[in-house]
């Protein structure tokens, strides 16, 4: 079973109950995020520190490709020489 507990970064929970957590802690067991709170203990899971970062669910490397959709319907068919 892998366990990942990501520390320390600004957590967008998208739950009202919870709110933002400019600074929480995830713990993600085999894929299934388990725990969210301002700090969670140390566990047996693999910890990455998100100081600095976003951390929101569902959101995983978006970041490569999006800027190209601004250009997507207006260069769609030019080749490179264009």
């Amino acid at each position: 079973m892998a366990r990942t507990l990501i520390r320390g970064g600004h957590v967008l929970t998208m739950d009202p109950a919870l709110g933002d957590l400019p600074t929480g802690d995830v713990l993600v067991d085999d894929g299934v995020i388990t725990a969210v709170a301002p700090s969670l203990p140390d566990t047996d899971a693999e910890v990455l520190d998100a100081r600095g970062h976003l951390v929101l669910p569902g959101l995983i490397d978006t970041h490569r490709h999006t800027w190209q959709s601004l250009a997507r319907g207006i260069c769609g068919d030019w080749t490179l020489g264009d």
